[in-house]
C-alpha cells in the first residue's frame, strides 16, 4: 500500500512537471517502472480525478486537484479577511463589520463581526443584503463588471427593492457617481448623521472586484472619521495585496 502510494505521488509529480501533459511510455520511462504498473496506477488516478487524459492520450493534472487547490486558496483568503477584521473590530468594538460577495443573484454576507462580540467573527449561513439600501450594494453597482450584475438586477428590480427608499432612480444613480469618484460608498439618506458607515471594494491583485467591506460604527460623535476611513483603506489594502491574487474567480 505504501509503495503504491509513493509510486502514485511520483506519477503526479512527473505529470505536473511535464507542463502540457505526458504520454504513458514517457511516464513509465521517467518513473523507471513497468509500463503496465504505471498504466494501472495512472488509470486509477484518472478514475479518482487526480489525473485526466487528453484526446491525444496525454496525462495531465485532474480537476479534483485543481478544485482542492482552489478551495485551499479560498480558505486562505477568507482567513486573511477574518484576521484583518478581527484586528479592526478590537479597535472599534462598537462597529458592525461585514464582508460580502456577489452570489448568483444576491449579495451574500460571508463574514460578520457584530457589536456584541468584539474581535470575534462569524460565517453567516444564508445572510443577504439589499443591493439598493446598503453601502455594499452601492459598491457592487459602482465597481463590479456589468455582466456580473445582470442576475442581481433581474432578481432585485429597482422599482420593487429601491424606489420607495430613494424616491427616484436619478438619486440612486447620483449616489453611484459619487461612489465612483470617492472610491467608497456612503448612504447619507439612510444613515443617522451621528453614525459612520462606509462600503469599500475589495479587489484581487489584477484589479477585479471580489467583495465589499461594510463598516458601520454607531455613534461616532467626536471621532475622526477621516482617520477611521484611512484605517479601513489600509485594512482593505492588506487584504488586496496579501491574498487578492488567490481569489480570482467568479462569485
Amino acid at each position: 500500500m505504501i509503495q503504491s502510494l509513493e509510486r502514485a505521488v511520483k506519477i503526479l509529480k512527473l505529470v505536473e512537471q511535464s507542463g502540457d501533459g505526458i504520454r504513458l511510455c514517457d511516464l513509465a520511462r521517467a518513473c523507471n517502472m513497468n509500463r503496465n504498473t504505471v498504466f494501472n496506477l495512472a488509470n486509477t488516478l484518472v478514475s479518482e480525478r487526480f489525473l485526466s487524459k487528453t484526446s491525444d492520450s496525454k496525462y495531465v493534472i485532474g480537476d479534483l486537484i485543481l478544485e482542492l487547490a482552489g478551495t485551499q486558496k479560498r480558505n486562505n483568503y477568507l482567513k486573511a479577511v477574518e484576521k484583518e477584521f478581527c484586528s479592526l473590530h478590537i479597535r472599534y468594538p462598537g462597529a458592525a463589520i461585514f464582508y460580502s460577495e456577489l452570489g448568483n443573484s444576491d449579495l451574500v454576507v460571508k463574514i460578520h463581526c457584530d457589536r456584541e462580540n468584539p474581535g470575534r467573527t462569524t460565517y453567516p449561513d444564508g445572510m443577504t443584503l439589499n443591493p439598493y439600501l446598503t453601502v455594499s450594494g452601492l459598491v457592487f453597482f459602482a465597481f463590479a463588471p456589468e455582466e456580473r450584475l445582470v442576475s442581481l438586477r433581474a432578481k432585485n428590480p429597482f422599482e420593487y427593492h429601491g424606489l420607495n427608499a430613494w424616491g427616484d432612480y436619478e438619486k440612486f444613480i447620483k449616489q453611484l457617481r459619487d461612489t465612483k469618484e470617492k472610491g467608497y460608498a456612503e448612504t447619507p439618506l439612510f444613515t443617522p448623521r451621528i453614525d459612520f458607515k462606509v462600503g469599500i471594494p475589495v479587489r484581487a491583485q489584477a484589479g477585479n472586484m471580489v467583495g465589499a467591506l461594510t463598516f458601520h460604527l454607531h455613534d461616532a460623535k467626536g471621532l475622526d472619521k477621516r482617520r477611521i476611513l484611512n484605517e479601513l483603506m489600509v485594512c482593505v489594502g492588506k487584504i488586496n495585496s496579501n491574498m487578492g491574487g488567490n481569489h480570482e474567480k467568479n462569485h
